[in-house]
């Protein structure tokens, strides 16, 4: 194994890019507390480690395209995975048909129990094929609560706030369009109920912005 170079300091864990057995390769290395007592800090990032590479490779089995695995180190708390050359969604300028992927993908995910945590174009990576993938599922967890489904679209929203409003609501519709052929529509709106529910919670919404937010489900 051959670390090369830092891409990604976080909270979290340390992202490097270099090289496995001589294939282009990025180190997801989770950082220790200082806080925690070393015995319990070395159980807490070793489970999540591999909870992570769980989720990955249920992620893989039901359809979704991600970096695939190349080893587990458990005794540095490391994943090894696949180096995908490409650039991430937001970098693109969001194609319908990659925009619709991302929410078949979600939906994928949400219909086999599994919410994904940090649903942002950050995580979504096009390589060169137009393929996409996705990425980071240290957040991920296995749930049947239709909030924690909600909550994958409301951080999907929130993500999207800088952007030009007509862009940003163009680029949820067609996500919720991907996601409700995979889910159902009924499905669709029950998540997207929640994630409006959410979003209420958190600060005022308007009226229109509320009507907005349903993507005229509702009428359908």
């Amino acid at each position: 194994m051959e670390k090369l170079k830092v891409l990604k300091r976080g909270a979290e864990s340390i992202i490097y890019e270099g090289y496995f057995l001589g294939y282009r390769a990025i180190f997801k290395e989770r950082r220790s507390k200082p806080y925690r007592d070393p015995s319990l800090d070395k159980k807490i990032n070793t489970e999540r480690t591999m909870m992570e590479a769980h989720f990955i490779y249920n992620a893989l089995k039901i359809g979704v395209n991600t970096p695939a695995i190349f080893y587990i180190d458990k005794e540095s708390n490391t994943l090894v995975l696949e180096y995908i050359d490409g650039v991430t969604v937001r970098e693109t300028d969001c194609k319908d048909e990659v925009t619709r992927k991302m929410g078949e993908y979600i939906a994928l995910l949400h219909m086999h129990g599994i919410a994904h945590g940090d649903v942002n174009p950050n995580n979504f990576i096009v390589n060169e094929k137009g393929e996409l993938f996705l990425i980071d599922f240290g957040l991920a967890k296995r749930t049947d609560d239709i909030e924690d489904f909600g909550t994958d679209i409301e951080v999907f929203y929130r993500s999207l706030e800088t952007m030009k409003p007509d862009v940003r609501d163009k680029l949820i519709s067609t996500f919720m369009e991907g996601y409700s052929d995979v889910a159902g529509k009924e499905r669709a709106f029950s998540v997207l109920d929640a994630a409006r529910r959410i979003r209420s919670r958190g600060r005022y919404v308007s009226r229109e912005e509320r009507k907005k937010y349903v993507f005229d489900y509702e009428d359908d």
